[in-house]
């Protein structure tokens, strides 16, 4: 890839506890690229659930209303471009090694001045996503946040509309040990008098939402109530759905995303959309939300990569994920037996107690800490340097319960794949989970070996 000396600098931006985060480098990273933090006019979505999908879907629908969109996602799956999305193009490499000079460039010059540091993967990421957004004089730019919301690169912009998906424990390190502390930080996005979409909320999570929002003058819809969305049957190629917009007759659409947990997602997605089209004076009718619906990619979430052997993936991390997941195989599974093939970095609570009663097997591939931090993603966590978990380590929390089936523990994502998709070919069906990391071993050991990407980013 003809990036890859520009990508190496932009991976060496390790985060840490030694960093100070704030949002002052990002303002100052904008200031200097002579970008204005409302220009063009953006969605932001927080959550700890669903905002990757939720954030796919909201730019879809606003792509299929006719508006020129932006797209700013992480991680990514294959290449660093996938982050970067005008009218759902990826960014051109070109384009790419353009935005990121005139970014590194820019971040030399604000870190000369007297108090400041270095941007962070992220924060540069960040802005080189709106340089390229502005130069490419989009309508509107969706952007999901990295981490928390509060402290997040994110943040500098400011939105026509804030979205916040399910809150779940994550990240307690960095963003605190109760529901509580999470929402007050993924809240943070809420910005004074901007209307905010919250899906489905714990108690917990909703009472703090409510109150910043009430504190900051933002009106708050439920995506349930604002876009209610009914699930009319799943099907080869994803799910059949029915929605109603405010004020608007029931409209059918086929979206192509499978789990029944993809219904509040589109919920907070279309409410998004009709919202932000209200804020620019024009009009979302049902036909193009169903359009945008149809037309949405978002590979890894319940994500069927071939069949014969069956393979889905799912990059769901938390408990709360986990069973979401569980619940999407007791529809589709079919008294088949099922191979998970799993990787967790350190911070993640095993899954696999509540993946537990399905019948089946799991094995597990430990990460390590130089392929974690070769990812950097725009998390702390991922940019700090530190070890994964040895392999098999979260399964043994799994042998304890005994909850039927076995469990085995592969040394690294990429072999622990390969070795099971060899022996169980045909047998149970392989289910990959944990993350982007085994989502990409996933999706590179599925093709054939002439097919399998050579950009991935650097391991």
């Amino acid at each position: 890839m003809e990036n890859d000396s520009l990508l190496s600098k932009l991976y060496r931006r390790r985060g840490g506890r030694t960093i100070r985060y704030d949002l002052e480098t990002t303002r100052a990273l904008l200031e200097e690229l002579a970008l204005s933090p409302s220009s063009p006019p953006s969605v932001h979505v927080a959550g700890t659930s669903g905002k990757g999908s939720t954030s796919a879907m909201a730019e879809s629908v606003l792509r299929a209303a006719g508006l020129k969109t932006g797209l700013f996602t992480s991680p990514h799956l294959l290449r660093f471009e996938e982050r970067i999305r005008v009218s759902g193009r990826e960014i051109p490499s070109g384009a790419c090694r353009g935005v990121l000079e005139r970014t590194l460039a820019a971040d030399a010059r604000q870190a000369a001045r007297p108090g400041a540091r270095e941007g962070t993967f992220f924060e540069l990421s960040t802005a080189a996503a709106w340089d390229w957004f502005t130069r490419e004089k989009t309508d509107i730019a969706v952007n999901e946040c990295g981490l928390g919301g509060r402290l997040d690169a994110t943040n500098v912009i400011s939105p026509l509309v804030c979205v916040i998906t399910p809150i779940a424990l994550e990240h307690t390190e960095w963003l605190g040990d109760t529901l509580e502390k999470i929402a007050s930080e993924k809240g943070g996005i809420i910005a004074p008098g901007v209307p905010v979409v919250l899906a489905p909320q714990s108690a917990e999570a909703e009472e703090v939402l409510l109150a910043i929002a009430r504190e900051r003058g933002a009106p708050v819809f439920r995506g349930r109530e604002t876009v209610p969305v009914e699930g009319l049957g799943m099907g080869e190629n994803g799910q059949r759905v029915r929605f109603a917009l405010p004020g608007g007759a029931p409209q059918e659409a086929d979206l192509p995303l499978w789990g029944p947990f993809q219904l509040d997602n589109a919920s907070a997605a279309l409410a998004a959309a009709w919202l932000a089209m209200r804020a620019l004076g024009k009009r979302l009718s049902p036909e193009a939300a169903a359009a945008g619906l149809s037309a949405v990619r978002w590979p890894g979430r319940c994500d069927w990569l071939c069949r014969a052997p069956d393979i889905l993936l799912d990059v769901g991390h938390t408990p709360d994920e986990a069973e979401a997941l569980a619940g999407f195989l007791r529809i589709v599974k079919q008294n088949r037996k099922i191979l998970l093939v799993a990787g967790l970095l350190r911070d993640k609570d095993p899954v696999f107690p509540r993946l537990g009663p399905r019948r089946g097997q799991a094995v597990g591939a430990g990460l390590g800490g130089r392929k974690r931090t070769r990812h950097a993603g725009g998390s702390p966590r991922n940019c700090g340097g530190s070890g994964g978990a040895p392999p098999g380590k979260a399964l043994a929390v799994r042998r304890g319960r005994g909850s039927g089936g076995s469990v085995g523990a592969g040394n690294g994502r990429h072999r622990a794949f390969r070795r099971e998709l060899r022996r169980r070919r045909p047998g149970p069906s392989p289910l990959v989970r944990g993350g982007v990391t085994p989502r990409r071993a996933g999706r590179t050991y599925s093709k054939p070996r002439s097919e399998r990407s050579s950009s991935s980013s650097p391991r």
